[in-house]
């Protein structure tokens, strides 16, 4: 991303490649270890789409991704403390 969006970039500006990298694997082994969970439990790969569909749209609404998690109302900003991808784009949005 960082390659492709370069010329948008001002000269003087450096990104922390590496914070970023770390950021980013450790967001996608927390998505990915949902999938495996997923894979575990359904017998084939028919059902498991659906049961991924109906975690991971969810799973964005409530992360703070489009909606900050502050705004949220109370029930909804304890169903976002629970979601791993709440923490992924707070620690995206960090770096």
């Amino acid at each position: 991303m960082l390659l492709a969006g370069k010329r948008y970039y001002p000269v003087g500006v450096h990104a922390p490649l590496f914070g970023f990298t770390i950021a980013l694997l450790i967001s996608n082994w927390s998505i990915l270890t949902i999938g495996f969970l997923i894979a575990s439990i359904v017998p084939t790969a028919r059902f498991a789409q659906p049961i991924g569909a109906f975690i991971m749209y969810p799973m964005i609404a409530f992360s703070g991704l489009f909606v900050p998690v502050e705004l949220l109302p109370p029930a909804m900003s304890a169903v976002a403390r629970v979601v791993p991808l709440t923490y992924a784009v707070s620690l995206l949005e960090g770096i």
